[in-house]
């Protein structure tokens, strides 16, 4: 019996995909993945209000936010979302009936959500992308991640999510979290995507292809170019494709020789260093991680 599992290029096109979905349709919101208990259980403490036997801390501390951690926020980036119209809903507690204001919600894949993180829906924002003003912060309810796993893995892994689902219901501004500093901030870090321990490796054909050039003699100025002759020379070109943000590209190619490489980041030619260990290698460093192509000639 064979067990194919998900190729990482088909997970990257999916959430690709699934992004520029929310780019058309959707808006920017600022998520804040908390830190929780359960997944960060070694996170310091908040030494002002943290309780050691229920393991939670004091909803008006200034300091922590009520969430217990003395660095409440793990993650806080800027993605594109979804929002559909408010779901009816309706809570039945000793104080009375309160009808909390419930949206269901789409998200990117990362940073994966759990409940009780927060999104900050925006309604306005500079012309540098700071945010400008706030329209409400959003509890996380359940999480639904969206996977393209198969039967040959176990469970979610987040190698295989592309996409997020969740409802979300609005806080009152009374709770300690809506006083967390986001007005006049930009949150541009870039998110990467982590590949999961069961990631299978890069495959070669998606992210490589040879193409052949005719070798032109070269015309004098203000020639008009003429078709190939005849028994023309060809000349190999080679693209290489880096999907994932990456700080060194190792480049396996099929020329003997150190070709010609350029550089293309962001549709942009780009200049980094480069090094060729041997005849079939070339070797691309980045100060940060970067998603683009080389061209070797």
């Amino acid at each position: 019996m064979t067990l194919k599992l998900v190729e990482d290029f088909a997970v990257t096109q999916l959430r690709n995909d699934h992004r520029d979905a929310l780019q058309l349709d959707g808006e920017q919101v600022i998520v804040l993945a908390l830190h929780h208990a359960v997944s960060s259980p070694d996170a310091e403490k908040c030494p002002d209000c943290h309780d050691d036997v229920y393991e939670e801390g004091e909803a008006a501390c200034v300091n922590c936010y009520g969430t217990g951690f003395a660095h409440p926020v793990r993650e806080a980036a800027k993605v594109w979302a979804l929002f559909t119209d408010t779901v009816e809903t309706e809570t039945l507690h000793k104080h009375g009936i309160t009808e909390p204001t419930a949206r269901e919600m789409q998200i990117e894949a990362f940073p994966q959500l759990m409940q009780r993180d927060v999104v900050v829906r925006v309604s306005r924002w500079t012309a540098d992308g700071r945010v400008a003003e706030i329209e409400g912060f959003y509890t996380v309810q359940a999480v639904t991640n969206n996977s393209l796993r198969t039967g040959a893995r176990y469970g979610q892994q987040n190698a295989d999510v592309i996409g997020q689902k969740a409802l979300v219901t609005m806080l009152n501004r009374s709770h300690a979290i809506t006083n967390y500093p986001v007005l006049g901030k930009s949150f541009t870090d870039p998110i990467i995507a982590p590949v999961g321990s069961l990631a299978t490796p890069p495959v070669t054909r998606p992210d490589t292809k040879v193409v052949y050039v005719p070798v032109l003699p070269t015309a004098p100025d203000g020639a008009p170019l003429t078709p190939a002759p005849a028994g023309v020379i060809w000349r190999q070109v080679f693209f290489y494709k880096q999907n994932f943000p990456a700080s060194v590209w190792t480049i396996k190619h099929p020329f003997d020789y150190n070709p010609s490489v350029t550089l293309f980041v962001g549709g942009e030619e780009a200049d980094t260093d480069v090094e060729f260990p041997d005849e079939h290698t070339a070797v691309l460093t980045f100060a940060t991680p970067q998603a683009g192509t080389a061209q070797l000639i």
